[in-house]
């Protein structure tokens, strides 16, 4: 009786200490993560931390961009750009639970061997054509997602092709993420401004000769019905929002770097369309400004990191 006693209080002996170790390594986690946003601040004057307060709640209020005064935003975006920005784990989380909810791109953003059968009818992105995978197609799949479980792949660096990327002198920064994931085969011939490091390419063959992954048409589906109850309304969501959701499911922490989608810089500089060439979309094809929306709302929240003119 005596040693079952004594072997109840060195259980909650026991339970109580790893509770209380615990607790003070997520209290210290808190106050150090605190700490650090407080001394980032401290750089920053009362006065500029008020006017980055009413920049980001201008921004989260507003539906829809419009034309207008381009020398107006110009500024509001470079005062933004210089506003501390400061991740918020909660809503990052909640995002990441919400985006592996409906679409899961752990299992299910390309097209792989795993969950894609032979002789499988899959139905085109944005179109009503159907296509029976056959041999030939299979065997160009990849046997699985090269990642097993989201929240896995650290520092992640989305790289869009916006002209904004054009004497960025992003490219040091770029290189310092674990996950580098660019759009549509674009060049990485401007190194200064882009970086050299590639983990991650996403399909649109701008040439056609290097192996490319196939994106899933029904995580495709899942994800736009997701993004139209977000007030998404473009016939078909651009690359760039597909790969950022993407980050945003798979990476504990998402910088977004070329996304920008006006003809103009943070100081009304004319720029071109991507930051190899001057071609632009097909039109109607997308909605570039709303997306951007969406995207600036998330920064603002503290979800994504949107990196916008000179690093």
């Amino acid at each position: 009786m005596f040693s079952i006693t004594l072997c109840r209080m060195r259980s909650q002996f026991l339970f109580m200490l790893v509770s209380c170790c615990t607790f003070l390594l997520f209290t210290w986690g808190t106050y150090h993560l605190t700490l650090k946003q407080y001394k980032r601040e401290q750089n920053y004057a009362p006065l500029q931390l008020m006017q980055c307060k009413k920049l980001r709640e201008k921004y989260s209020s507003v539906k829809n961009l419009k034309r207008g005064n381009v020398k107006a935003f110009s500024d509001d975006m470079r005062n933004l750009m210089s506003c501390p920005w400061i991740a918020n784990r909660t809503k990052k989380e909640r995002y990441r639970i919400d985006l592996y909810s409906c679409c899961n791109a752990t299992q299910s953003v390309i097209l792989t061997k795993d969950n894609t059968a032979l002789g499988q009818k899959i139905t085109y992105d944005a179109e009503k054509r159907t296509r029976v995978v056959d041999k030939s197609l299979h065997k160009m799949l990849p046997q699985s997602t090269p990642w097993r479980t989201e929240g896995q792949l650290g520092h992640c660096a989305v790289v869009g092709n916006g002209g904004i990327l054009k004497n960025s002198t992003c490219g040091s920064q770029i290189n310092k993420a674990d996950f580098v994931i660019r759009l549509n085969l674009a060049p990485i011939n401007f190194s200064k401004d882009v970086g050299v490091k590639t983990i991650h390419q996403s399909l649109k063959p701008l040439r056609p000769q290097q192996k490319v992954v196939f994106f899933n048409p029904n995580y495709l589906r899942q994800l736009d019905r997701y993004w139209r109850k977000k007030g998404q309304r473009a016939n078909r969501l651009s690359s760039g929002l597909m790969l950022a959701s993407v980050a945003m499911e798979l990476c504990d922490e998402v910088h977004l770097y070329g996304f920008w989608p006006f003809s103009f810089g943070l100081s009304e500089e004319k720029l071109t369309h991507h930051y190899y060439d001057n071609v632009g979309p097909r039109p109607g094809a997308h909605s570039m400004p709303q997306e951007f929306l969406h995207l600036l709302h998330l920064h603002n929240q503290g979800v994504i990191n949107l990196h916008i003119g000179k690093c």
